[in-house]
Order: C-alpha cells, then sequence, then structure tokens
C-alpha cells in the first residue's frame, strides 16, 4: 500500500530487489494481486532458513513478533530472600493471530506497552525483524505497526475521514493512495454518514471505530490492538471478530479478558497472570485443560 506501482516495476529490471524482511514480500504480494502464493515460498532463501516450515522463528527476531525472557513486573518489595522475577517468551509466526487473555491489573497493559515505546524491565523485545530498545529500529518497525490501545485517544473536533486521512498521511501512504485506503477503511468499519461527523457527537461504538481504523489503515503487516473489544456494540463486535479473521498478510497481537472474543479470532491464546505466561496454545487446548 502507497507504492507508485509504475516506479516499483520500472526498476524491477534496473537492480536486483533484495528483500531483508518478511514484512517487504507481504507488502508485495498484496501489492502484486498473488495472494494466494504461499507466504513462505515468496521469501528469500536467507529468510527461509530462520523460520520453521510452521513459520516461527529459529532466529532472534526474525517474526513478526517475539518475547525473550522480558520482565513485566517488578517483584513485590519487601520479600526477603526476593524471589526471582518472572519472565514470558514467545515468539509469533507470520500471519497469526495470537491473544493474551487477563483480566485487569495482570500484565496485558504493560505487555502492549513494550509496542509503543515503554523499555521492558529485562529482556528483548522484537517486532518485524527489529529490536525495540534501540529507539532507531523502534521507529523503523513502527512504520509497519497499526496499534490500538485500550483508549481511544480522538480529537473531539474531527470527523473519522479527517483521523484516518492523517493518519495514512503519518504511516507514509502515498499521497495519490490516501484517500482510496481511507474509503476502504471507512467502509471496513462501516462508518456510512457519520464518516463526517465530528468524533464529539459518535456513540462510544463508533469513537472505539475510528480508534481500530486507524491501526488498520494502511493495511499494516503487524497489528497490536488492546482490549479492541472495549466499547464495541455486538454488530461491531462481529464486525472486528469479521474483519480479523478475514485478513490476508496480517499478524495479530491481541490483548483482551473477553473469553469468547479470544477464542473467535485467535490461532492461539496465551494467559497471563500477574506477568508471566501461564498457558500459551490452541483455544481447544484451553478449553480442555479447564473443562469439567
Amino acid at each position: 500500500t502507497g507504492l507508485d506501482s509504475k516506479g516499483f516495476f520500472g526498476s524491477w529490471a534496473a537492480f536486483p530487489l533484495q528483500i531483508s524482511t518478511a514484512m517487504d514480500v507481504l507488502m508485495i504480494v498484496r501489492l502484486c494481486g498473488v495472494c494466494s502464493i504461499g507466504w513462505r515460498d515468496m521469501l528469500p532463501t536467507g529468510l527461509k532458513r530462520w523460520l520453521n516450515p510452521d513459520g516461527t522463528a529459529n532466529r532472534l527476531g526474525a517474526g513478526p513478533v517475539e518475547l525473550r525472557d522480558v520482565q513485566l513486573e517488578h517483584p513485590h518489595p519487601g520479600l526477603d530472600p526476593a524471589p526471582p522475577p518472572d519472565t514470558i517468551s514467545f515468539a509469533m509466526s507470520y500471519d497469526e493471530c495470537l491473544t493474551m487473555l487477563a483480566p485487569g491489573g495482570y500484565g496485558k497493559s504493560k505487555l502492549m506497552d513494550l509496542f509503543r515505546g515503554t523499555p521492558a524491565i529485562s529482556g528483548s523485545v522484537f517486532a518485524l525483524g527489529e529490536d525495540l530498545s534501540s529507539t532507531k529500529q523502534f521507529r523503523r518497525a513502527a512504520r509497519g505497526m497499526g496499534v490500538c490501545l485500550a483508549q481511544s485517544a480522538l480529537w473531539e473536533n474531527l470527523t473519522p475521514r479527517q483521523h484516518l486521512t492523517y493518519y495514512a498521511t503519518v504511516k507514509g501512504v502515498a499521497s495519490h493512495c490516501i484517500e482510496k485506503a481511507v474509503d476502504k477503511c471507512l467502509n471496513q468499519f462501516q462508518f456510512g454518514e457519520l464518516a463526517d461527523r465530528q468524533c464529539q457527537f459518535l456513540t462510544e461504538c463508533y469513537r472505539r471505530r475510528v480508534a481500530l481504523g486507524i491501526a488498520f489503515i494502511g493495511s499494516p503487516p503487524l497489528l497490536v490492538l488492546e482490549e479492541p473489544d472495549k466499547g464495541l456494540s455486538a454488530a461491531g463486535l462481529q464486525l472486528l471478530t469479521k474483519l480479523l479473521n478475514s485478513r490476508v498478510g496480517q499478524s495479530v497481537l491481541v490483548a483482551t479478558s473477553r473469553v469468547d472474543f479470544a477464542e473467535a479470532i485467535s490461532d492461539r491464546l496465551g494467559v497471563l497472570v500477574q506477568g508471566r505466561l501461564s498457558f500459551l496454545g490452541e483455544p481447544r487446548s484451553l478449553r480442555q485443560a479447564h473443562s469439567p
């Protein structure tokens, strides 16, 4: 999204295209309209060596998201001797939806904060092949991430269309593609005539759709969504579920406390308990583990 197709194909013969990350490949797949081709078959040989057949990374930082020994919570003060800190480690595969389940106060927000520039207490955090502890690499990764936090931070006097136009520009969507990208996003979230109404006059459900649209605009290869179901009506939640299940070429990391929503969208589920990962596996495995 946002590349000049004439310039892209015109320069194809001039120099060998060096694709260093799977994010580049997925972007090209969307541009060329060849999404029926297996994503792994499109990867350069060097990157294939970093990935297992199921798409998980066998090299640090090669997947869309990878955490290694990340500490989210400080040890409880006053304990002597102090217990070893709880850490979490996991890796996502490309085109996967991984949902972290936890009630409020159990580490969801601290996990999501890692993807908006808050450093981990310890450990390594990678997104789209970039080390997020480096300011320079974080900025590179941010261009390929669509982030929606639990609080919908909007300008009250702007409309949904104006919000999406602004963020499409910030994300680097080419000027001649912005209008089309905005119209697509407005249609995806079914704004209708509300697309040109100021946000101060929108219901909570439609305000949340604006925040989600900001994450989706430009079709980023990685979506990071904190409690995306928060504030949505039943129809809005059904729409979001449909969008996440019909995505192409996108990896999604979700944090929520809603089990039914998590089961409906996820390839894998994780359960966070006070900063540690107590379960990670397929949704059916979690249900079987806790069924009577």
